[in-house]
């Protein structure tokens, strides 16, 4: 797939939940984040891209965001909270508790910052399959569905 096609289809599995011009915005970073991180751009490469492409203000540091950090239902809030956690991480345990830490939207935060990890970073077997172990059987079913889409587009 392209970048292209990568925004398309961000904006078409965003649409039916959030249809706003900001969580759209927001979803086509995640997912354009996620495709130049599985093509081997560099965080720092992807933080530049991000700024230019999507105008978010990736500027402030983890520690000063914290000091400001309140439940914001609004994603150009949420996503330099989610990409900073990731930005000033080395694991996916560290982004997910920088994201933690914000308070804030804390499970929202955590779920795209690490999703974007992830593809950074991969994810430990061993740690997937305690994730998995939570998850009831047909929620696995789906992400398997899922996985298996993914993998047939990007062939």
């Amino acid at each position: 797939p392209t970048i292209e096609e990568t925004t398309e289809k961000a904006i078409a599995s965003a649409i039916p939940t959030h249809n706003h011009p900001s969580a759209l915005k927001a979803a086509q970073c995640v997912a354009v984040s996620i495709f130049l991180l599985r093509k081997g751009i560099s965080k720092e490469e992807l933080k530049k891209y991000i700024e230019d492409n999507f105008d978010y203000d990736l500027s402030i540091s983890l520690d000063e965001m914290r000091k400001t950090s309140k439940f914001e239902i609004s994603c150009d809030k949420t996503m330099p909270q989610a990409l900073i956690s990731f930005f000033e991480a080395n694991s996916i345990e560290e982004t997910a508790i920088n994201a933690i830490s914000l308070g804030a939207d804390a499970d929202t935060v955590a779920a795209i910052a690490c999703s974007i990890d992830e593809a950074y970073y991969g994810i430990d077997k061993d740690l997937e399959e305690k994730i998995l172990s939570y998850i009831p059987q047909e929620f696995i079913e789906k992400i398997k569905e899922v996985n298996s889409i993914y993998n047939e587009m990007v062939r």
